[in-house]
C-alpha cells in the first residue's frame, strides 16, 4: 500500500528551445550596447561654447551678409566633442534656433541656415580647439530693407548629444546707401548755394 507520505513528486523541467536560447542572448547582448553606450557620457565631460563673431552688422537696404561663429571645446573638456553626420534613421545632429522679440526682421529678411547644417557635422574637436564657420546668410526679403535697427536676439546651436548654447544677439542696422547719401549731400548742397544766391540778389 502507498501512502502519501511515502509518495515522490518529480519536477519535470523541459529543456530551453533554440529560440528561447536566442531570445536570451539578444537580451544580453542588448543590455550590454546599452551599458556601452551610456558608459562614456558617464566618465567623459566635454564643455563647450559657441559665440557669434559678428555680433554688429551694418548694411545697405540692399546688402546680403553672413552671420560668422565659433565652437570650441573648451580646456576643461575631458573628451572629445564629435559632430555627427546625419543618417536616415538619427536624430538631426545640428540645428540652429534664431528668435526675435518680434516679427519685423523675418518680415524683411530671409535667413539660411543650411550653412551650419552643411559644415560642421563631420568635425571633431579635442578640448582647447575651435572652428570657425557661417552660422547662417541673410538677405533682403523684399526689394530693399527700410532702414533701422533689427535684433535676432536668440541665436541657439544645437549639437547631439552636447544639448544647446546661446551664441549671444545679431544686431542689424540698415543705412542708406552710399550713393544715396552722396545725392542727398549734393542736393542739401545746390539748396544752399540757391538760397545764398537768393538773398545776394534780394
Amino acid at each position: 500500500m502507498v501512502t502519501p507520505s511515502s509518495c515522490r513528486i518529480s519536477k519535470v523541467i523541459a529543456p530551453e528551445s533554440t529560440l528561447e536560447k536566442k531570445m536570451k542572448r539578444l537580451l544580453y547582448a542588448a543590455i550590454v550596447f546599452v551599458l556601452q553606450l551610456f558608459a562614456p557620457a558617464v566618465n567623459a565631460q566635454v564643455d563647450w561654447d559657441f559665440v557669434i563673431e559678428t555680433p554688429n552688422i551694418v548694411i545697405g537696404p540692399t546688402e546680403s551678409f553672413s552671420v560668422l561663429g565659433k565652437i570650441t571645446n573648451l580646456s576643461t573638456s575631458t573628451s572629445v566633442l564629435s559632430i555627427y553626420e546625419p543618417c536616415p534613421l538619427c536624430v538631426f545632429p545640428v540645428g540652429m534656433f534664431i528668435g526675435a522679440s518680434d516679427s519685423r526682421p523675418f518680415d524683411v529678411f530671409s535667413v539660411d541656415q543650411s550653412p551650419t547644417i552643411a559644415t560642421l557635422p563631420g568635425h571633431s574637436l579635442n578640448p582647447g580647439e575651435s572652428f570657425y564657420f557661417t552660422v547662417y546668410t541673410v538677405s533682403p526679403l523684399i526689394g530693399a530693407v527700410p532702414t533701422g535697427s533689427y535684433d535676432f536676439i536668440f541665436n541657439d546651436l544645437y549639437i547631439q548629444p552636447y544639448g544647446f548654447n546661446s551664441g549671444g544677439p545679431v544686431h542689424i542696422a540698415v543705412v542708406p546707401e552710399p550713393s544715396a547719401s552722396v545725392l542727398m549731400l549734393a542736393g542739401l548742397g545746390i539748396l544752399g548755394i540757391a538760397l545764398r544766391l537768393s538773398k545776394a540778389y534780394a
